[in-house]
């Protein structure tokens, strides 16, 4: 999976299809399909015994964690101080721009 823009297709903007990048995807799906069933497993469990937000965000972090460090994904947050930690949070990529992920 390209790493940087440059990597991309100059006349549409989208990576290049290679073996590589498919057989990372199916990686990243095989993945996220094994960790998601005990995690939520997990989530269940606990939230019997503490039912709070802070439990779900501590199960969602864990969860999202493993995937991305599992599948070879790097995220890195350049300026936390313009991202309020006591408000929901979107983060939307241009999947155009190649460079949300980096690994």
């Amino acid at each position: 999976m390209p790493a940087h823009p440059e990597e991309c297709n100059p006349s549409t903007g989208v990576p290049e299809s290679t073996i590589a990048a498919r057989l990372h995807f199916v990686w990243f799906a095989v993945i996220a399909a094994l960790w998601t069933i005990p995690i939520s497993i997990l989530q269940l469990i606990t939230h019997q015994f503490q039912p709070t937000a802070g439990n779900f965000k501590r199960t969602a972090r864990a969860w999202g964690h493993v995937i991305l460090t599992l599948s070879g994904f790097r995220v890195r947050v350049k300026d936390r101080s313009r991202i309020d930690s006591d408000q929901p949070c979107v983060f939307v990529s241009n999947h155009q721009t190649c460079s949300i992920f980096s690994h």
